[in-house]
């Protein structure tokens, strides 16, 4: 049988679609209560597609924006602030909103002018810490991605060097979330960003961080 090579873009629906399949059944796996036969059944289908992907590894040096960290094949060019600033297609391989990442709760981020960036998404069951709660560590991970894209909306991107996170009520699992940041001030290549969560009208945790860009740009 010859294959036939898909375009980007068929590709790009083809691997959203299959890591949209592989998070759900995270989220069965976290939740479920099937007998041990059902259990094991499911352990041999999830390993046998384990094995079909395998030969087809990339094992290069891995990137949000690309899969290799070099090219830019369309349709991602990098965020922007057109569009409405929707980064959903510009970092397919984001931990945080990569709809290419089997891992990403999907969370949808958005730019804006003068260097804000702003969010909405549910924490998914397996993101679950305190009873019905998100943990608190994957709280800080969507933070550093959301301070990051405000900082970058200011045109001031660069690495994390300082984040801290102040949890002033409990962030629900499982409900819609609002998340917004702002660009504070910068001081040559450092950004300091502020952000928060919101549940509805309760704050639910506010984030600082230190974004500096590397010398040389």
């Amino acid at each position: 049988m010859v294959e036939t090579e898909l375009t980007s873009d068929e590709r790009l629906e083809v691997l959203e679609a299959l890591s949209e399949s592989v998070s759900a059944l995270n989220e069965e796996v976290r939740c479920s209560t099937a007998p041990t036969e059902v259990i094991e059944r499911a352990r041999q289908l999830s390993e046998q597609a384990a094995v079909a992907l395998a030969p087809h590894r990339y094992t290069g040096k891995l990137a949000q924006f690309t899969l290799d960290g070099h090219s830019v094949p369309p349709p991602w060019h990098g965020p922007t602030m057109e569009n409405d600033g929707d980064l959903v297609r510009a970092m397919p391989y984001s931990p945080i909103q990569g709809r290419c990442n089997p891992v990403s709760p999907r969370f949808v981020f958005k730019l804006a002018k003068g260097g804000r960036s702003y969010g909405s998404g549910r924490f998914p069951a397996c993101q679950t810490g305190p009873p019905g709660c998100a943990h608190g560590g994957l709280i800080a991970a969507m933070f550093d991605e959301l301070l990051s894209m405000a900082a970058m909306a200011g045109g001031h991107s660069g690495f994390t060097a300082r984040l801290s996170v102040d949890y002033l009520a409990p962030t629900p699992q499982g409900q819609d979330l609002q998340f917004s940041a702002q660009l504070v001030r910068t001081e040559g290549r450092k950004a300091y960003v502020e952000g928060e969560i919101r549940n509805g009208d309760t704050l639910t945790a506010r984030g600082e961080g230190l974004f500096i860009r590397p010398r040389g740009g």
